[in-house]
């Protein structure tokens, strides 16, 4: 049996607004959750080219070359 996952609108723990009226997104409180959680300097890793991960056997396929086998 699967369990069916609900897709979040905003990244776990981020809120956007603070005990304010519905409808309310305080930008500024927004963007320090982000920096503050590291979701702002992946975004700028990523903008550079360097992936996240890499899945282990695409490690060892790129790199298996460089391994010394004795």
């Amino acid at each position: 049996q699967h369990s069916q996952r609900k897709v979040p609108e905003q990244p776990a723990g981020a809120a956007g607004q603070d005990g304010k009226e519905p409808g309310v997104f305080d930008l500024e409180l927004v963007n320090t959750q982000l920096h503050y959680s590291g979701i702002m300097e992946t975004i700028h890793i990523r903008k550079q080219g360097y992936p996240i991960r890499m899945p282990f056997h695409s490690f060892l396929t790129r790199y298996k070359a460089l391994l010394c086998l004795e």
